[in-house]
């Protein structure tokens, strides 16, 4: 993996490259040492529900930049306000995502429904 960030990052330059790669360093190097996993309860939150917080921050960010669009006017100062709102939202929105549907289909399926998707059934 480093071998091939390092070529891509002499071929292109990318900063975005060069900080996803320090990125999936530090949470290899976490998932090797667990002493070295966040206990602070924040974090340790945005780790429960980064996954939730990836699939529905595009939208959320789509939708408040085009009512900010339409509806603020283009002062940056304002616009930031935008920006902020967009980050809040997009962790409320990854928390409900979280909470109501990965937490429900985690105890709602099994290991037997993932293998055989044929004969899937919820219990309820």
């Amino acid at each position: 993996m480093a071998l091939i960030t390092l070529g891509a990052l002499l071929f292109e330059q990318r900063p975005r490259l060069a900080l996803a790669f320090g990125c999936a360093m530090l949470l290899a190097f976490a998932a090797r040492h667990p002493a070295h996993r966040p206990t602070w309860a924040p974090i340790a939150l945005l780790g429960r529900i980064s996954y939730s917080v990836f699939l529905v921050h595009y939208p959320v960010c789509l939708l408040v930049n085009a009512a900010f669009a339409h509806w603020v006017a283009p002062e940056p100062w304002l616009q930031l306000g935008g920006m902020l709102l967009a980050w809040w939202l997009s962790l409320t929105a990854g928390w409900l995502f979280h909470h109501y549907v990965e937490t429900w289909l985690t105890r709602h399926t099994t290991s037997a429904t993932i293998a055989r998707p044929h004969q899937a059934h919820f219990n309820t």
